[in-house]
């Protein structure tokens, strides 16, 4: 056999031969050549996790190739694989399988070729299997040789020799070493929190700290000391749980994920002799301490609670303010005293009724005035005695009369003299006593109180919308019709209009097939079935306005339980509701695409329904004035009708054409713009199903409200104290100008502070949501920041619900206000806000992304105007995604037929109460459909709309109830 290397030998005329015979043979040569094939694992999979993506799989699978002769099936699956993108792990695990595979294929030969060594590459030829004639790789060799003459006592006793036995794998082939195992950390390991000089708290987005191990002789124990590492917290779910960020000098307790030094996390801390307890032990063992430390200051915020016998206490400590919210009920039960000392103003606001009960007496001392004002009447009533005792004065007024009753006596006195009534009759006793003898009557001072101020409005906490998820097949979809692959605005196709949008909760729907874009709206055509009564409006509909009155409020509803089906390129909006005068109150457009309209057999009316969607519906109100109360009403009134007409008539006739439509009392006409819909109620129209009740929800409701530019950031009104209230608007930044622009010559600092703290407070909410959701931002790549996209840009509903108070109006229309030398003032000072809380690149694109007209949402209304229409003023709308309590009178309230749920499990103490949950739910579970037909029954009688998991969403008492109806001597062998 010949082996011709593909690195050549050194000055060889020719090529070692091997021969089939004996005899010697001059030049080297192989022989014994055997070839191996072994059945090694036939597939690898890998598997890993990282927490910046918790929902992908990190699985990576690699088949092995030249398996024809062993099964595929021989897999070898590993984790954690050690990565934490796909390209490595790509990589990883081909190294994996051609390690495990590096036996599959092997060669084993002995030659006395001395240049052969591990990894040569060469070419046999002359082999008589021609499939041995191929390149080879060595992948091991031993060599031996003698040479006795060299030693003196064997001196010519034989011939010099060489040989070696090597082991080959085709040269096709990877040859893989054997992986060394990577050092374990052998338990966990105390260090220190570190990080800049000069910071108290540092983190990153992810709430991270960088650490310094005791061990460390190189780390300088700062921010390079460490990679970031992750802190178990106490409790970690989507938007809530426990968050406590170890701070600089803290000492923590490090474990490693799977002993793998490179994957630190931190899952305790441990107080030392530096770092004390809150209160000293053993002294204060029975205390139970939440308390944190002032940050860049002095003083601390504490929960404790004491549990020694006999001195039990909950004490709570605020260094600064106390805020609570509330969003239902608060009862307060005091079995002793109650003392209150408030060393400054106090302010109670109560919105509705006032009952006190004193069973003792009830004193009260006002060093100062005391001022008293009721719009209705006054009643006072003493059981025995009531004095009044002024210093000065008293005066008593009535507008029409007064009247003062005694049983026995009322008598009047001023100095010596008097007036005494009594049933023996009337007796005036003075120096003199007068009558008619002209003159005037005395006066008093009149009534000179001030109103009560309101109290300060509560800062809620930031409630971010749960993540959405939007399916691949929707986002493929939406690509291959070049449309959005989120919720469309219904206005967004008309000029001038602002965008107000149905509340995102609950998540919409897969896009299936994706929603057109929108088109432009149709002239109002007649319809063939429309009523022969009804005469049409003789006052066009105004486009919606972009003058509003000082302050306006406008209002949307999402028809729950109603869907409309028309053609996929029909206009948004698909009709209007007008007052009998003809004046719009407001617009009904579609909204969610719901999927295909399937028509039922019983429409038979020769109409072509291919191609047609259906819709969710939605009420857009005409903008009124927040004061006109009449109007107000109007709209509520006229939705309240249009629900529950289309729940009397929808429940007769599913799957009907739309037509004009005018109220009973001929208050309220309904205009369509064509003929071409159909309207149904139901989750959906596919089926041939009957309606369900109409109802307005909560979470479909949503206010947009406009004032002036000039009036927000100083309070004046209720509407701008509410927007004040937004969590995004950063009051403090006003002070913070007026600081920064000190020495500055501004022509209204005022109007320039509010300006400046509205913008910033903007920019910065901006560049948040952009490093939450990873919004592509002019040219900022969350990516560049290790951020996944996960929203689709600033328009994405979750995206906007993060706001709570949206601003719909171009942040950069605001500035129009200032003067040109304020302006540039403004300007000057945002950008450093961002810098110092955001990256240099993100900071740059949100600055730039406004500077350039942005908007907050992607789409508003920048031309509105407040006031009077000859001198307008400038005006920013804001869209109240949740409707707060301070504006739900505005909205209609669905009259509630729903009856009271009756509390079976409130009979039984909890111990018993939890035994008794656990059996009914064994019950419900395997009950097959039979629950889930009461409870949609139970629903209907409750007024509220069918749900599809009725088994999970049914509280513990609707099934406790179900039982004892269903099965009352299962539930008597239950509660015995």
């Amino acid at each position: 056999m010949r082996l011709w290397w593909s690195e050549a030998l050194a000055d060889r005329s020719h090529s070692p031969t091997a021969s089939l015979a004996g005899g010697a043979i001059d030049t080297p040569y192989i022989h014994g050549l055997t070839y191996h094939t072994q059945a090694e694992v036939s597939e690898v999979q890998l598997k890993d996790y990282s927490f910046k993506k918790p929902a992908y799989s990190f699985l990576q699978t690699v088949q092995g190739t030249e398996l024809g002769y062993q099964q595929t099936r021989y897999q070898h699956f590993d984790a954690p694989g050690r990565y934490k993108d796909d390209v490595n792990g790509e990589a990883f695990s081909q190294i994996r399988l051609d390690y495990l595979r590096r036996h599959a294929h092997t060669a084993a030969g002995q030659s006395n070729e001395p240049l052969l060594r591990a990894g040569y590459k060469f070419d046999l030829q002359e082999h008589l299997d021609p499939a041995m004639n191929r390149d080879w790789v060595v992948v091991s060799i031993n060599h031996q040789g003698e040479q006795p003459q060299a030693l003196q006592e064997d001196g010519g006793s034989g011939a010099t020799t060489y040989s070696n036995q090597f082991s080959l794998i085709p040269g096709h082939l990877h040859w893989r070493a054997e992986p060394q195992p990577k050092p374990q950390v052998d338990g966990p390991m105390i260090a220190t929190v570190v990080g800049p000089e000069g910071e108290e708290i540092f983190c990153d987005e992810h709430g991270r700290v960088k650490i310094h191990f005791p061990w460390d002789r190189y780390s300088n124990g700062n921010e390079q000391s460490s990679c970031w590492v992750r802190v178990s917290q106490g409790w970690a779910g989507s938007q809530y749980g426990f968050i406590a960020i170890p701070r600089i000098g803290h000492e923590v307790i490090v474990s490693f994920l799977n002993g793998d030094p490179d994957q630190p996390i931190i899952t305790g801390r441990t107080y030392h002799a530096t770092n004390t307890p809150p209160y000293t032990l053993p002294e204060h063992k029975t205390k139970t301490v939440l308390r944190t430390e002032t940050h860049q200051g002095e003083g601390f915020n504490e929960l404790s609670f004491e549990d020694q016998a006999g001195k039990e206490q909950i004490y709570l400590h605020a260094q600064k303010d106390f805020d609570g919210l509330i969003e239902n009920d608060h009862t307060t039960v005091i079995r002793h005293d109650q003392h209150l000392t408030v060393e400054n103003d106090q302010f109670t606001e109560i919105k509705h009724n006032q009952h006190l009960t004193v069973e003792g007496e009830s004193r009260e001392a006002v060093t100062g005035e005391q001022v008293l004002s009721i719009e209705g009447s006054l009643h006072v009533k003493a059981g025995k005695v009531w004095v009044n005792e002024a210093g000065t004065e008293i005066h008593v007024k009535a507008g029409q009369k007064v009247v003062i009753e005694a049983g026995s006596e009322i008598t009047v006195k001023a100095g010596g003299s008097f007036v005494k009534v009594d049933p023996a009759g009337v007796h005036l006793s003075g120096a003199l006593v007068n009558l008619n003898s002209g003159g005037s009557a005395g006066s008093g001072s009149g009534f000179g109180g001030a109103m009560p101020a309101l109290p300060g409005g509560l800062e809620p906490a930031v409630t971010l919308a749960p993540p959405q998820t939007i399916s691949y097949q929707a986002l493929l979809q939406a690509e291959q019709a070049n449309v959005p692959a989120v919720k469309v605005c219904p206005l967004a196709a008309q000029e001038a209009m602002p965008a107000v949008n149905s509340i995102a909760p609950p998540p919409p729907p897969p896009i299936a097939p994706p929603m057109a874009p929108p088109q432009p709206i149709m002239n109002p055509q007649p319809t063939a079935n429309a009523q022969p009564n009804l005469g049409r409006s003789t006052k066009a509909t105004p486009d919606f306005p972009t003058h509003f009155p000082k302050s306006s409020i406008g209002i949307e509803n999402e028809l729950a339980g109603l869907v409309v089906a028309m053609p996929a390129n029909s206009a948004q909006k698909f009709g209007y509701v007008k007052s009998a005068q003809g004046d719009a109150l407001f617009m009904l457009t579609k909204d969610m695409n719901q999927g295909s309209y399937q028509r039922p057999p019983s429409l038979q009316d020769g109409k072509n329904y291919q191609n047609w969607q259906t819709h969710t519906v939605e009420l857009v109100s005409y903008p009124c004035e927040m004061d006109d109360k009449a109007a107000v009403e109007t709209r509520k009134q006229a939705m309240l009708w249009l629900a529950t007409h289309f729940t009397t008539h929808i429940d007769q006739s599913n799957h009907q054409p739309l037509a004009p439509i005018q109220s009973e009392d001929g208050r309220f006409v309904i205009e369509i713009t064509n003929a071409k819909h159909v309207i149904a109620a139901g989750n959906g129209i596919s089926a041939e199903s009957q309606g369900q009740t109409i109802t307005m929800t909560p979470s479909g409701q949503q206010a947009t409200v406009g004032v002036a530019a000039k009036g927000f950031g100083t309070s004046a009104t209720p509407e701008l104290r509410l927007l004040e209230s937004a969590p995004w608007y950063q009051k403090s930044l006003k002070s913070q100008f007026a600081s920064l622009t000190s020495a500055e010559n501004l022509d209204d600092k005022e109007l320039a502070a509010n300006v400046f703290a509205y913008l910033t407070s903007i920019y910065l909410k901006t560049a948040e949501l952009a490093k939450k959701f990873g919004i592509y931002i002019n040219e900022w790549d969350p990516m560049s920041e290790q951020i996944t996209p996960n929203a689709n840009g600033l328009t994405d509903p979750k995206v906007k619900n993060a706001w709570e108070i949206l601003p719909r109006t171009k942040p950069s229309k605001i500035v129009e206000i200032l003067s040109k030398s304020d302006a540039k003032a403004v300007m000057k000072h945002i950008k450093p806000q961002l810098q110092s809380r955001y990256s240099e690149s993100l900071s740059k694109n949100v600055f730039q992304y406004f500077q350039d007209g942005g908007e907050v949402a992607g789409h508003g209304i920048n031309n509105a105007t407040v006031g009077d229409k000859h001198s307008p003023e400038l005006a920013v709308l804001f869209e109240f995604r949740t409707v707060p309590n301070e504006l739900q009178s505005y909205l209609p309230k669905t009259e509630s037929t729903t009856k009271s749920e009756v509390k079976l499990l409130d009979q039984f103490d909890p111990m018993k109460r939890k035994t008794v949950i656990q059996q009914v739910e064994s019950l419900v579970q395997n009950s097959g459909d039979a629950f889930d037909k009461w409870y949609q029954s139970y629903r209907d009688s409750m007024n509220q709309p069918p749900v599809k998991n009725a088994k999970k969403i049914a509280s513990a008492n609707q099934k406790a109830q179900w039982v004892k109806e269903h099965n009352p001597q299962e539930w008597q062998r239950i509660i015995a």
